[in-house]
């Protein structure tokens, strides 16, 4: 007497597992989005200090001698942005843009690229400061992903 499974016990378990794998994975991909976009968020947001800083100190320019950014080279971000402790980021990773305007206004851009999910892809995240000193977030990330705090 030979015991095991039968062809049909297994085609259920296959069917099984396939249906969970349908539900789970849409489920998986947009948790990993969503937490990216939070990500590039809150690390760019982590910019506004030192730009406040430099704006206090008077330096309204980028680059060299000027307010260079102080986030960690992202790889979820667009190759690029402002220079980084003298340097311009590695390949394959990007920071966000700092741009100075009149009157004590300013914008950091984070434009999702590399390793971003297609969701986020090509999308921008923009924190601008206007005259008073208050930031305001804005994002072109599809509606469903927003994160909270930043429309």
């Amino acid at each position: 007497m030979q015991r095991g499974f039968t062809l049909i016990e297994l085609m259920i378990v296959v069917a099984i597992i396939g249906i969970l794998a349908a539900i789970a994975l849409p489920q998986y991909q947009s948790y990993v989005a969503s937490s990216q976009i939070s990500r590039v968020m809150s690390e760019t947001a982590g910019q506004k200090e030192a730009v406040d800083d430099c704006l206090n100190r008077g330096i309204t320019t980028t680059g060299p001698g000027g307010c260079e950014g102080t986030a960690s080279p992202s790889s979820l971000l667009a190759d690029g942005g402002n220079l980084l402790n003298g340097g311009a980021p590695a390949a394959g990773t990007g920071v966000p843009v700092l741009v100075f305007g009149p009157g004590n206004t300013a914008t950091l851009t984070a434009t999702f690229g590399n390793g971003a999910t297609m969701v986020a892809h090509g999308s921008t995240l923009v924190w601008s400061r206007d005259s008073s000193g208050s930031w305001v977030c804005t994002t072109n990330v599809p509606a469903g992903r927003r994160p909270p705090g930043c429309q």
